[in-house]
């Protein structure tokens, strides 16, 4: 499955990288660098687009040059699995008609308090380098704003997503019906208001651009505070299913990491790509990525990513029926999932980790252990493939390991801050 990932993501874990050796790194980039870490693990294809200010632009290439320097964007063949992606103008502004809609369904869900609240989280972690907040005050108090022209509207599709903000409202009068009332409510947060419904707008725009280019977009992780709509990858939903099971039992010291990331991003923690990682010699930002790309070519982790793309086509279908297959993948894997953690023997994820054989009483009908039985074991490895061992260990790590914060804080080799 392709991903779409934004700027803003890419400039982020540009911050870590550029960033003093002996300094804190923010909470919100430190998430980032490890969601970029396990795209590098899981993801297929990634492409970011190049529509961009040339600043913006000219940031992202900077950052994406250095990592393919490095060889960390690299596929063995020697191609790179991320790369630039271009939209024409016309894509551009259909993108921008459809953004309008979405952003309006954003906006029925929200008072105008609650998008004054949403503007806090729209600082520069949601905004990619070069861009600023729109005069959102100004285009709503003028009366002939949606009378542009077609010659206006031309040359906005030039200025690329520097005035995509401009060109989504325009595109979409009942969003400035929207605005207006929202406005017309509020005294006071009025330049917050508008940091939000940029942010937005950004993150309703890319699902639209990775929807022309049949990949699915993958947000920087404060930006999916922007949305209701956060959990678009299968991967970030089962994620999320095992994050909620290990907090469930009370063990281990994920409710205490999870505290640190809590209130600057609503993706979950990228649990695939802390578990690859867990027991790594690192010490650096860059030792994980380098990690993460070393990994990547590992069997384990390649059939894992095998299955995880089939899972992502799947659930990005068209087709109802399709997606119900992803649907209910997902929610069988939750139940054993919560089997694992609860004890039970059914599923049989912790003997799977070790290797035992089973068999069924034939009375009571419960899972006994027996003697090596070849053919059931050929049985039981067709169905709990190895995707299933990986996701028994992951949940079995989070679940008893008190040691997750420190381990993560040494992988990084700095002290983290809001």
């Amino acid at each position: 499955m392709r991903l779409l990932l934004d700027n803003t993501l890419v400039h982020q874990v540009g911050r870590v990288l550029d960033s003093p050796i002996e300094s804190a790194i923010r909470n919100v980039d430190a998430l980032g660098l490890f969601h970029l870490a396990e795209h590098i693990l899981f993801a297929e294809d990634v492409i970011v687009s190049n529509f961009e200010a040339n600043s913006t632009f000219e940031r992202t290439a900077s950052i994406l040059a250095i990592l393919e320097e490095a060889g960390l964007i690299g596929r063995e063949s020697g191609s790179s699995f991320f790369r630039l992606e271009a939209f024409t103008e016309l894509e551009y502004r259909a993108a921008c008609e459809a953004t309008g809609w979405r952003v309006l369904d954003e906006l029925m869900g929200l008072t105008a308090r609650g998008l004054t609240t949403l503007g806090k989280f729209a600082d520069e972690a949601v905004r990619p380098e070069g861009i600023a907040p729109p005069p959102l005050d100004s285009w709503l108090s003028d009366p002939h704003f949606l009378a542009a022209s077609p010659g206006r509207i031309a040359s906005l599709a030039s200025l690329k997503a520097t005035a995509s903000v401009e060109l989504t409202i325009l595109s979409c009068p009942p969003l400035f019906t929207a605005l207006k009332s929202v406005r017309a409510k509020t005294k006071h947060g009025r330049e917050r208001q508008a940091a939000a419904v940029a942010a937005i707008t950004r993150v309703c725009l890319n699902q639209e651009l990775a929807k022309l280019r049949s990949a699915v977009y993958a947000p920087a992780p404060q930006r999916a505070r922007m949305s209701h709509v956060v959990d678009s990858l299968f991967r970030h939903k089962l994620e999320r299913k095992i994050e909620q099971e290990v907090l469930r039992t009370s063990r281990g010291d994920l409710e205490r990491v999870s505290s640190w990331f809590r209130g600057s991003a609503l993706l979950p923690l990228p649990l695939f790509a802390l578990h690859a990682l867990r027991g790594k010699p690192l010490g650096s930002p860059r030792a994980i990525l380098e990690a993460a790309r070393l990994m990547r070519d590992d069997s384990e982790i390649k059939g894992v990513r095998h299955w995880l793309g089939k899972l992502e086509d799947q659930e990005a279908s068209s087709r109802g029926k399709i997606r119900s297959t992803a649907f209910g993948e997902l929610n069988r894997l939750a139940e054993e999932i919560a089997s694992h953690l609860s004890g039970r023997k059914f599923p049989v994820f912790a003997d799977l980790l070790n290797g035992g054989s089973f068999t069924v009483a034939p009375h009571s009908g419960e899972w006994e252990y027996s003697p090596p039985m070849v053919e059931f074991l050929e049985l039981l490895s067709r169905r709990y493939r190895r995707q299933r061992r990986f996701l028994a260990a992951i949940a079995e790590e989070l679940a008893t390991d008190e040691q997750l914060g420190g381990a993560i804080l040494q992988q990084l080799g700095r002290s983290l801050k809001p």
